[in-house]
């Protein structure tokens, strides 16, 4: 079982498919963050943005989010 790193036919980034238990892990967004670290959660566009890199490559799939999850990078 091999994961995969592929581009993003919108804006060419790279994003992830993983498989994991069954499922597949699909990410990651790296979005702008400036509000507080108490708030961060998963915003639609960013699911929206990966499962449209996934549909592109597995068109014939029906994926159905499970959970998601949402953390910070720090970059100085």
């Amino acid at each position: 079982t091999h994961g995969l790193t592929l581009a993003h036919p919108a804006d060419g980034r790279t994003f992830f498919v993983l498989p994991w238990k069954g499922n597949s892990l699909i990410g990651t967004t790296d979005t702008y963050y400036n509000d507080s670290a108490d708030d961060v959660s998963v915003k639609q566009e960013d699911e929206r943005y990966l499962l449209e890199g996934f549909l592109h490559y597995f068109p014939a799939n029906k994926p159905t989010v499970h959970a998601s999850f949402a953390g910070l990078r720090p970059l100085f």
